[in-house]
């Protein structure tokens, strides 16, 4: 939530309702072996120093390929046949790419 927080509060509202309906695949990252978010700790730490460097626009590009991430494992997992093609959009427009991150868990 730090990472928005000067993102005006009806942004903040929206973030924040998003968070707790994502809880049941939030989950999801609790049961699989390894938990793929131990598998982008590096992503995290990219991140938070994009972050404490002030670049937002840096910032922006690594949460999209995060967020990004986080779907292909979740559709990865329950119907890896879904083409993403929505997603691809979303990461041409904020990430400058339309390649999807790969799975890390097997």
């Amino acid at each position: 939530m730090k990472l928005v927080s000067r993102a005006g509060p009806r942004t903040q509202q929206t973030i924040e309702q998003l968070w707790d309906h994502a809880e049941r695949y939030r989950r999801f990252y609790e049961l699989a072996d390894p938990p793929p978010w131990l598998l982008r700790i590096a992503e995290h730490r990219g991140l938070l120093e994009a972050a404490k460097a002030g670049d937002g626009e840096e910032t922006c590009r690594l949460l999209a390929l995060h967020y990004a991430g986080t779907v292909v494992e979740i559709v990865h997992h329950a119907d890896s046949s879904v083409p993403l093609t929505a997603l691809r959009a979303v990461l041409k427009k904020f990430a400058g790419t339309d390649r999807l991150p790969a799975p890390t868990a097997g």
